[in-house]
Parts: structure tokens; C-alpha cells; sequence
């Protein structure tokens, strides 16, 4: 007979990168052989008939914190049972390991095992997965839409921060969680202060290891108004929360607004902050306010012509342009972009995109940009009618024009999920489907297309 292969998915620590499905009344190759540690070889089966076409394995240590693994099968395609998968385990000890199958992005079968190992003990169990998925163990933040999230590029290693949003229950988070990129491993930060709970406007200085929160809107619907900064004390240590006292603009605070920051427009950084709704009243506002960034010193209100009236404007920035991204509220137009011309005055909202190939009208849909790479990626978003939107585009910066996203694999229909860029893949991050339940299952876009980011 012969085993399909699987592919590894992102492990969050030195996982066998063997992952295999036999066939019925086969019995699949043991991916623990090779190892010179303690592993656990686990074949899972289902007492009936089933397909996954990802599996996650949640388990401690002797107690020790929760760790992930992650296997999709090859090509992202549905296998069917039994499947085999290797943890390496150190020097042994007691492991408590659950077992999630999922399809489609979703939890269908789940399974619990507790073995213990000497160390160099080579051990392999079966485990039969169940139906009920409830209470599903996570590694990381859980689940939560309108959090923030940035790639800090000018950090070693490489990091990606996440800050605030709303978990089950409708609570208003504060807690910051940082992913090491070269690891694949998700901490939470130790930090004594901490902006207070909130979906807010967040950004990384990518010229400095630093990550800027401005305003948001916090527990209650209350807008907040005050301005943090997440960043070393001194190059090495471990970041920290401070206050921007300085930073009381703008005024009145806003929610949903737009906010980056560019290296290089006037020849040195700069951070704009564009619409967004006060706490008096829900018609976004189409102004403009500009920082330095080096200093911090506080927004100031900046002229300004051609803005359109856009709900929860997204505002991103190549290294010598700021990009104005929406649908136009006025015109119920599809998705457009603009261009804030700087060699004029006032500096003028300039449209460079076409309609032709656009994305829909819709609102709360997630956004990053490639500076590097001069692009734009969308996803999903509230179309009209309150239709969840699942479709994906490109927009060129070199061609200024929009293109559907070629991948087989979608995630599933999302508004208020958080995207960011890094190391050559959009990164998306949670959101909140139909029946506005946060969603647990998070996607990288790379150049093959959407795959599961474990």
C-alpha cells in the first residue's frame, strides 16, 4: 500500500515533520524511528466514517505550559482515517495531550489522552476522536474580533504584537500577546501597565522597535483618549507599555479610524490618523492629523481635500506613500483607493484606482499592505444586506489596479478580523462570523495561496 503525506502545519516547537494517513487495515509507518529523544507516536482514528484535512495537537509537559502542533494534510485536501503524528518529548515525563480534528476550519472530532514517558522511551497510542468539541483548549489569545495587530519589522527576532479586542461575552480585552516569528511561538507580555481595554487604533514604527496605540473604543462603547507606546526600555529588554501623555489629539477621540505611520514622506517619519466616529454620534468623520513620530508630541490638525466619508477606514503606508482604503459611504461605491498627494496644498486625497475589477461595497473587512512588495491584500468584509463576504483581492501599487486573490483554499466568511504583514504572507487573525461568534481559526495568505496560520 502507500501512505499519502501529509505537510506540516506551523508547530510551535520542534515537531517530526511526518504526518501520515493509512490506509484501512494498514498500519502506517512510525515517524517517532528516527528520533533519539522521547517521543509519542498518536494514530488517531474515528469510530466511524470521517475526514479532516487538519489536525492539532494541544499538550503539556509535566504540567508545564500549553504548546501547539499543527499538521494540514498535502495540498490542504480532506484525508480520511486513521492518521499518524509524532510529538518529540524531551526527556520524558507525564503528557496530557488533546487531540482536535477539524474540517473546513472547523472542530469536528476531539480526543484526550494522558501518557507517561521515561526519557529516551519511544511510545505509541491509539486515540479515538469523539463528537463533542465543546470547551476546546487554545494556545495563544482566544478567540476575538477587533483586536490590533502589527508585524514590528525593525525587531529581532522578527515579532508580531497583538493587543486588546473582544472575546466571548462581548469582554473588552487588554492583555498583549507577542509571536515570535522565527520560533512560531505566541507569549504573553509581562508588562506592569497597559493601555485599558479596547479595539484600538494600533500601528508599528518601522523604523524603530516600537508598536503606537491611539484612541480606540473601549468596554461599554466608550471611546478612550488617551495614547500608549509598546517598546524596550533599552535595546534587548523585554517590551513594556508607557504613556504617550503628550499625545491628547485628536479631538474629539475616535473609534474605527485610520491610523500608520511612513518612513520617509518629508524625509523623516511621520504618523497620520484620518476619520474615525466620537463618542457623540456615529457619521464617520473624513479629518486628518499628522504626528513626527520620533518625538510623539501630539497629532495636529492637517488641511486637507478630496476626503471621502468612509466607515472604518483603513490607512496604510508604503515607505514614501500614505493609502486611504474603503468604500465611500456617500456613494455606496466598491472598495477604492487614494493617494495623499503631499506635494500640493492643502494635501489632497487623490483616487488612483479604478472600479473596474473592485471589490464590492462593504465595510469591517481586514487589510494589510506589502510596502516591499507594492501591494494591498483585502478580505471579506460587511457586504450589503449585512452579507458576510469570504472573497479576497490584490491591489497593485505598481499598476494601480485590483485583482481576485487566485487560491483554492477560502477562509470562511469574517468581519473585524485583524491583518497585518510579515516575512512574505498576510497574516489574518480571528474576527467574528453570522452569528457574530469570535472565530478561533486563524489564515496566512503566502504565494500558494490561504493556508491555516496554527
Amino acid at each position: 500500500m502507500s501512505h499519502s503525506a501529509y505537510r506540516l502545519g506551523w508547530p510551535l516547537a520542534g515537531v517530526v515533520s511526518v504526518l501520515l494517513a493509512s490506509g484501512v487495515g494498514c498500519s502506517a509507518a512510525d515517524p517517532c524511528e528516527a528520533e533519539s529523544q522521547t517521543c509519542l507516536t498518536i494514530q488517531v482514528e474515528t469510530p466511524g466514517e470521517a475526514k479532516s484535512d487538519l489536525v492539532r495537537a494541544v499538550y503539556s509537559l509535566n504540567g508545564g505550559p500549553k504548546v501547539q502542533q499543527g499538521f494540514a494534510a498535502a495540498e490542504n485536501a480532506a484525508s480520511g482515517f486513521p492518521i499518524v503524528f509524532a510529538l518529540p518529548l524531551g526527556d520524558g515525563g507525564n503528557a496530557q495531550v488533546d487531540v482536535i480534528a477539524e474540517l473546513l476550519a472547523a472542530p469536528t472530532l476531539r480526543g484526550t489522552i494522558n501518557e507517561t514517558l521515561a526519557a529516551g522511551e519511544h511510545k505509541r497510542v491509539v486515540v479515538t476522536l469523539g463528537r463533542d468539541v465543546t470547551k476546546l483548549p487554545f494556545v495563544g489569545p482566544e478567540p476575538r474580533y477587533g483586536a490590533g495587530l502589527v508585524a514590528v519589522p525593525a525587531s529581532s527576532p522578527a515579532t508580531l504584537v497583538l493587543f486588546g479586542g473582544v472575546v466571548a461575552g462581548e469582554q473588552t480585552l487588554s492583555d498583549t500577546w507577542e509571536y515570535i516569528l522565527g520560533q512560531n511561538l505566541w507569549q504573553k507580555s509581562p508588562s506592569p501597565m497597559s493601555p485599558g481595554p479596547r479595539q484600538p487604533q494600533m500601528v508599528a514604527d518601522p523604523t524603530t522597535d516600537r508598536v503606537l496605540v491611539v484612541q480606540g473604543l473601549g468596554a461599554g462603547g466608550v471611546v478612550q483618549p488617551d495614547a500608549w507606546q509598546f517598546m524596550p526600555p533599552t535595546p534587548g529588554e523585554a517590551r513594556t507599555w508607557t504613556p504617550l501623555n503628550a499625545v491628547t489629539s485628536p479631538l474629539p477621540p475616535r473609534a474605527f479610524a485610520g491610523l500608520t505611520i511612513v518612513p520617509t514622506m518629508t524625509g523623516m517619519p511621520l504618523a497620520f490618523f484620518f476619520g474615525g466616529i466620537d463618542g457623540t454620534g456615529g457619521t464617520p468623520r473624513s479629518d486628518l492629523w499628522r504626528m513626527l513620530s520620533p518625538g510623539m508630541a501630539n497629532f495636529t490638525a492637517t488641511a486637507s481635500a478630496g476626503a471621502p466619508m468612509i466607515k472604518a477606514p483603513k490607512l496604510l503606508a508604503s515607505q514614501t506613500d500614505v493609502f486611504l482604503i474603503g468604500s465611500d459611504e456617500s456613494t455606496q461605491s466598491v472598495v477604492k483607493v487614494w493617494r495623499l498627494d503631499n506635494s500640493v496644498t492643502p494635501v489632497t486625497w487623490m483616487p488612483v484606482s479604478t472600479d473596474s475589477g473592485a471589490p464590492t461595497y462593504r465595510t469591517q473587512f481586514a487589510t494589510a499592505i506589502d510596502p516591499v512588495g507594492q501591494q494591498i491584500v483585502l478580505f471579506g468584509g460587511l457586504g450589503p444586506g449585512g452579507v458576510l463576504l469570504d472573497d479576497t483581492y490584490r491591489f497593485s501599487l505598481q499598476g494601480m489596479s485590483w485583482s481576485p486573490a487566485a487560491t483554492s483554499l477560502v477562509p470562511p466568511a469574517r468581519i473585524d478580523a485583524s491583518m497585518t504583514f510579515a516575512q512574505g504572507q498576510f497574516m489574518m487573525f480571528g474576527g467574528r462570523d453570522s452569528s457574530l461568534k469570535q472565530k478561533g481559526d486563524n489564515w496566512k495568505l503566502t504565494p500558494d495561496g490561504w493556508k491555516r496560520w496554527l
